[in-house]
């Protein structure tokens, strides 16, 4: 079962042209949930009867008029995401105080921030990079610390500061004990890693983002249930699948007074794809909002979906 306004104003945002905005927006629930009480009983019950998918995609879609895409798109202009170098700076000063405190993991926030503001191939971008590094050393983050400096450099880097970046890659190349940044990053391959490992699953039995270590049987007492077909370690990763869809929900919606809201909030600290907590995001080349754990993260949510965003 699902809830009817929820479900029609997630659908309908999903479906209408607009600029990316923080979910929940309030002004919008407003708008769906009108349009839901303007529905016939017998448009409520037809819908709330529905379970296929695409059913109840159809069905939101069919309600969609002119009045709600110049509602949305109205909404949408008080959620800007380009990107804007005047805060770029100033998320970088900012950060530049909470260093100078030696409050590093805030310091860190900032320069992401800034960061996410900066365009790309910009000595602004390149500066929030290598201050973002000069927190990254002082939290022992030595492998993020290497990634950047490789990003700082990449971007412009100015020449007369240079020796005091590479010494600092050199700091943590020797805390890693000689180890690059790419043997030294975690891996990101989600269930990536998992197919890798199980192939393409034949025979009786298998189960699709499953290791070959299970598999699927059925029993008119249990009904449909897995079994071990092998020895499984514990801890050992047996099921994964990529979910559905995911969003990111605004820290405020459930703790109001986060401390140091506008660069602490849930969608600050979490990959927008993988969703994995990360203190030294990625941002996207395109826009401000978005922001990854690495560039694998990145590219694969910009190819997947986020260029339609």
């Amino acid at each position: 079962r699902h809830c009817g306004s929820t479900c029609v104003a997630v659908e309908l945002s999903l479906w209408l042209p607009a600029r990316r905005m923080d979910l929940p927006c309030p002004e919008w629930q407003k708008h769906a949930a009108q349009k839901w009480d303007a529905l016939s009983s017998a448009k409520k019950q037809s819908f709330s009867a529905l379970t296929d998918e695409a059913e109840i995609h159809a069905f939101c879609v069919s309600l969609v008029n002119a009045e709600d895409v110049e509602f949305l798109t109205g909404i949408a202009q008080g959620y800007s995401v380009q990107k804007d170098p005047q805060s770029a700076r100033l998320s970088r000063e900012q950060g530049n105080g909470h260093f100078k405190n030696r409050d590093y993991a805030a310091s860190a926030l900032f320069y992401s921030q800034g960061v996410c503001q900066a365009d790309p191939g910009t000595e602004e971008l390149a500066l929030c990079f290598a201050n973002r590094s000069a927190a990254l050393v002082h939290l022992a983050l030595y492998k993020e610390c290497l990634a950047d400096i490789r990003r700082a450099l990449s971007n412009g880097y100015p020449k007369p500061l240079e020796p005091k970046l590479l010494a600092r890659q050199a700091d943590c190349l020797s805390q890693l004990g000689g180890a690059g940044e790419e043997s030294c990053l975690p891996d990101r391959g989600g269930t990536e890693q998992l197919a890798s490992q199980t192939g393409s699953i034949q025979g009786p039995g298998a189960v699709a983002g499953a290791s070959a270590a299970v598999a699927l049987r059925y029993e008119p007492s249990k009904g449909r249930h897995l079994v071990a077909v092998e020895d499984i370690a514990a801890g050992e990763v047996i099921l994964e699948e990529r979910a559905y869809s995911c969003v990111l929900i605004p820290e405020e919606t459930v703790a109001p007074r986060v401390e140091r809201r506008g660069v602490a909030g849930t969608e600050y600290r979490h990959c927008h794809h993988c969703l994995r907590p990360t203190l030294c995001p990625l941002p996207c080349q395109s826009c401000s909002f978005c922001r990854y754990c690495g560039e694998g993260c990145r590219d694969r949510a910009w190819e997947g979906y986020h260029h339609w965003e």
